[in-house]
């Protein structure tokens, strides 16, 4: 019997993290499964560990890269490569990347054919994502006390409610199952991840939420989407570009109006530049002007980043202002000046 569902992890590095990953997919109590490990030029350790999970169960399938996929330049280059070969390989009707720093509630892939089993409509479907530690310990509990959206939702009401920063998904756009052959359909894994997925697939059909079924998120150090923002790098603008024009947004979502096609294709490029707006103040604030400069030079006289990244620094004001007395080395006289005028 073909496996309905299709879940794969790509792995470099981090192998504790690995080991915990897999192992949440192998403990599903939905068994109709297949796990498609993606070896991206691993490590040594990590594809010893690799070996062994394959080995040990027979729903576990192996794409093996000689060589990293992987640039600094380029660093979403392992989705167009890796993501898509395990795209291609998939038997499963339905298809899920989990990272190989994050795990699984036992019952998320019950939880989500369950969705696509009750709803034909159900194109798309995702769980409740909730933070840990590095140690996989939750960080702050979500609360379940009010649904954050529906059951089930016309995917493009969803797409436009974050689109405008409101509530409905308060997770990457990444966490969704969808159907497999409509990504092939769509063009595959674009390098614009979350974007690629929430505004050219999930819009063209409804979409479920369960929020008993949990995508455990890893935050730590080593974590890259963190080592990039540092570095400065602005490549997810160029990114962006290319999945407005390659996947033909404004065209597809013409079925939901001509005006309304024109404000997506406008509103997510601008998303963009207010997110490099508010990373860049983050960067300065913590007196990392090597950063904010590679992303000021970017982003040229870009409107939309500056007023972000002024509005997000004033925010930030006391965090420069206890950055740079650090750094100064003045940082203790000052709380013992504080201490002594209150005292």
């Amino acid at each position: 019997m073909a496996p309905i569902f299709s879940i794969f992890i790509d792995a470099y590095h981090g192998a504790t993290f690995f080991q915990q990953s897999a192992r949440s997919v192998l403990d599903q109590s939905y068994t109709n499964f297949e796990l498609i490990i993606v070896n991206n030029g691993a490590l040594y350790e990590v594809s010893q560990e690799i070996d062994k999970i394959a080995k040990a169960d027979e729903r576990v399938r192996v794409i093996n890269f000689k060589i990293n996929q992987f640039t600094w330049d380029d660093p979403h280059i392992v989705v167009d490569k890796c993501w898509n070969a395990a795209l291609r390989a998939a038997r499963g009707e339905y298809i899920f990347h989990l990272s190989y720093d994050d795990f699984l509630s036992p019952n998320f892939l019950e939880r989500m054919i369950a969705l696509f089993d009750e709803n034909p409509r159900c194109t798309s479907a995702s769980g409740m994502m909730e933070g840990v530690d590095i140690h996989g310990n939750v960080i702050a509990p979500v609360k379940d006390e009010k649904p954050m959206r529906p059951k089930f939702m016309a995917g493009h009401k969803l797409a436009l409610d974050t689109l405008k920063g409101g509530g409905m998904l308060v997770a990457a756009g990444d966490i969704f199952v969808v159907r497999t052959k409509d990504l092939i359909n769509g063009g595959g894994y674009h390098r614009a991840i979350e974007d690629s997925i929430l505004f050219g697939i999930i819009p063209f059909g409804e979409t479920g939420f369960d929020s008993t079924a949990k995508l455990y998120w890893r935050r730590h150090e080593e974590q890259l989407n963190k080592q990039l923002n540092a570095a400065g790098w602005l490549g997810y603008i160029d990114y962006t570009k290319s999945l407005i024009k390659e996947w033909c947004i404004e065209e597809k979502w013409q079925q939901f109006g001509g005006d309304l096609a024109k404000h997506v294709a406008y509103q997510l490029l601008k998303k963009e530049w207010h997110t490099a707006g508010a990373q860049a103040a983050a960067n300065l604030s913590e007196i990392n002007v090597l950063g904010f400069y590679r992303m000021a030079y970017v982003a040229g006289l870009n409107r939309f980043f500056w007023r972000t990244f002024l509005q997000q620094l004033w925010l930030k004001r006391r965090q420069l202002a206890s950055c740079v007395l650090k750094k100064l080395g003045l940082h203790e006289f000052f709380i013992r000046l504080l201490k002594s005028k209150n005292s």
